[in-house]
């Protein structure tokens, strides 16, 4: 038989002294040992003269730097190492390679093996690093984990740790192969039975070869049960597709995943269960086999409580009342949907401010001192608060704000649930105010009605007195015209209160009945012999919506009255349609005698008005005549009760308003 070459002898022992270092670095807890030992194999191996190491930390060099030439200079090999790039590279001195040691994307370190006795046998000795390097970052990897691990379980592992000091001390006391190879399967052992993990390892071919007791505990076979049955036995490939192929090319050396990422996937119980777990995957290598290691994690309970926390988070999401959470310093951190919507701030302007963002300043020091004491204290405020929208409009709100405290009762957060209550105070004072004034409004109608009995007795008397005829009717019809805007009103309220159903609304042009509101002002005008100009400007285009098209057609009828109403013979109203982002709005600028800017919310109070309530008229656009004073009232409630809005700006007295009504979003 022809003998072999000298040179596959070589690489026969190479080999094995390989199979060696994958054995014994199972032992190790330090990571100083593992670059030691590393130090060692590479130095005994390659003949090298210089062996280099610069550990890394989350991308940042840490202080374990190792050579094993005293001639190196520690910062010099530092600066180098740093900055190496790629997989691995050969040295300046082509008598030697650096390599990166990857645990998934992370780097764990970077090994320099220079000054090779045998530079001819640098290829080879570079694969024999590529083929280690996988078990070197694991055992690095490992090492790190087993010192964080030593800090938080000291108190529980004092005998494990003198247990395993003693283990080590036997395994440096023997240096024969098997008593430390059998040594290394049995720290191996005690670290994968003790795991919370389940580990499992198997072979090319996916067959179970190695089980710990977390294993068992999570998919519920015995060991004997398990041995050397597929993996997809456990991972089954009908429900993760992808996922399982991914893992059946990593087994086969494919290249798909690195090592350490961690996988979704669902697994099966023995009972047939499925559950949702994370893989973990490492490869090494025995006997010129590659096999690769799973370390599993059931992650059922995680998926259980961020299924609940997301249902939470949802109904928060979508709930119609305000939510909003701030610190014990009062910074906001959480804002819901709603919080935009009745503020104007987007959660971007909110979140990392305070709540005096939309502080209005209508409650005192002393409300406020109140309220926080009160909270400060542990316990549950509830009140009514007026506060200032992001456009400057006022809301009132219901205010509950509950103290948070985290595990050790310590508090941490407050939660404000808030309800905008503003429409319905609106409502309450205009019901109020409607019962205490109608019985007062019904009075001159009455009075015009007995004025029209004793005319009527007289005519009845003489019947040729033609004028007291004329008179009766004249009184008779402002009284008829006096009861239907009363009840007009009130029915409008009734409406307004019970709030109607949606569902009831109908598309209607808008434009039309914007100009249609227009002409009824022009002639109304000309009715009154009223010297104000209408300058109009209506939609570009036909703009639709859905909504009440009398309540509509109501709201523009009083805007547009009202400016008329308060501006004097001689001066213009301009009325213009157009479209604002995606909201249709209608702006009527009047040259009247303006509003204070100190009542500009009053305006909008039932029963309110600027001219004197003295000179009570039936005309909606005699100069300064007075109604009801619920026009604007019930414009602005009919605006909202449509999604929309009705603001009102003036710089002050005598010099003019601005109506601003805007529609919903036409999306």
């Amino acid at each position: 038989m022809k003998e072999k070459h000298p040179e596959h002898h070589k690489k026969l022992a190479d080999y094995a002294m390989v199979f060696e270092l994958t054995s014994r670095l199972a032992h190790f807890t330090n990571e100083k040992e593992v670059v030691t030992e590393v130090f060692d194999f590479f130095t005994s191996l390659c003949a090298a003269n210089t062996v280099s190491y610069l550990g890394f930390v989350n991308g940042e060099p840490q202080e374990l730097e190792i050579s094993s030439s005293t001639a190196i200079n520690g910062e010099e090999m530092k600066n180098r190492l740093t900055f190496f790039r790629g997989d691995y590279q050969w040295t300046d001195s082509g008598k030697g390679f650096t390599i990166r040691i990857p645990y998934g994307e992370e780097t764990l370190g970077v090994l320099e093996v220079d000054e090779i006795s045998f530079p001819e046998y640098r290829e080879h000795y570079l694969n024999l690093a590529i083929n280690t390097i996988n078990v070197v970052a694991l055992a690095i990897s490992n090492s790190r984990i087993f010192e964080e691990l030593e800090e938080r379980i000291k108190e529980r592992t004092g005998e494990l740790v003198q247990a395993n000091a003693s283990l080590l001390q036997e395994i440096r006391e023997h240096e024969e192969a098997h008593k430390e190879l059998r040594e290394s399967e049995m720290r191996y052992r005690s670290v994968t039975e003790s795991a919370n993990e389940g580990i499992v390892s198997v072979d090319k071919s996916g067959k179970i070869i190695s089980w710990n007791n977390a294993a068992s505990d999570i998919f519920g076979y015995s060991t004997q049960t398990i041995m050397d049955k597929p993996l997809s036995l456990l991972i089954p490939e009908e429900r993760n597709e992808s996922g399982f192929a991914l893992i059946a090319r990593f087994i086969n050396d494919d290249g798909e995943m690195r090592s350490g990422n961690f996988l979704e996937v669902v697994g099966r119980r023995q009972n047939g269960e499925r559950f949702p777990m994370e893989i973990s995957l490492a490869s090494w290598w025995a006997d010129d086999e590659r096999y690769v290691t799973g370390i599993i994690r059931d992650i059922s309970n995680r998926r259980r409580v961020e299924s609940e926390l997301n249902r939470l988070v949802r109904a928060i999401e979508h709930t119609a009342e305000t939510i909003l959470i701030t610190d014990t310093e009062g910074v906001i951190i959480y804002v819901n949907p709603a919080f935009e919507k009745t503020t104007g701030y987007t959660r971007e302007d909110a979140i990392g401010k305070t709540p005096n963002i939309i502080k209005s300043g209508k409650q005192d020091r002393a409300f406020y001192k109140k309220m926080w004491g009160a909270i400060k204290r542990g316990r549950i405020w509830s009140g009514r608060i007026v506060n200032k929208r992001k456009d400057g409009s006022l809301v009132e709100e219901h205010v509950t704000i509950y103290p948070v405290f985290d595990s050790q009762g310590k508090m941490d957060t407050y939660v404000a649930l808030k309800r905008d209550i503003t429409r319905e105070v609106r409502l309450t004072r205009a019901k109020d105010y409607f019962t205490s004034v109608t019985s007062h409004e019904l009075r001159t109608p009455l009075t015009k009605l007995g004025l029209v009995r004793l005319l009527l007795t007289k005519v009845k008397k003489r019947t040729s007195e033609s004028s007291n005829l004329d008179d009766a009717r004249s009184v008779l019809e402002d009284s008829i015209i006096d009861f239907d805007r009363i009840i007009s009103a009130a029915l409008l309220f009734s409406d307004l209160t019970l709030a109607p159903n949606r569902e009831s609304f109908q598309y209607a042009n808008i434009d039309l009945a914007l100009q249609y509101c227009v002409e009824s002002a022009k002639a109304s005008i000309l009715a009154e012999n009223r010297d104000v100009k209408i300058l109009f400007t209506g939609f570009s285009r036909g703009i639709r919506i859905k909504c009440d098209h009398e309540m509509i057609q109501k709201a523009l009828t009083e805007v547009i009255s009202n400016a008329i109403k308060y501006t004097p013979d001689g001066k213009s109203v301009r009325i213009t349609g157009s479209v604002k982002g995606d909201r249709p709005v209608v702006e009527v600028l009047d040259e009247g005698i303006g509003i204070p800017t100190d009542t500009l919310e009053e305006v909008f109070e039932p029963f309110f008005s600027l001219a004197d309530h003295k000179k009570h008229v039936t005309s909606k656009y005699l100069f300064l005549g007075v109604g009801v004073g619920m026009g604007l009232t019930i414009a602005k409630l009919i605006m909202e009760y449509h999604d929309g809005s009705l603001i009102l700006a003036s710089s002050g007295k005598n010099l003019g308003t601005k109506a601003i009504v805007t529609f919903q979003s036409l999306l």
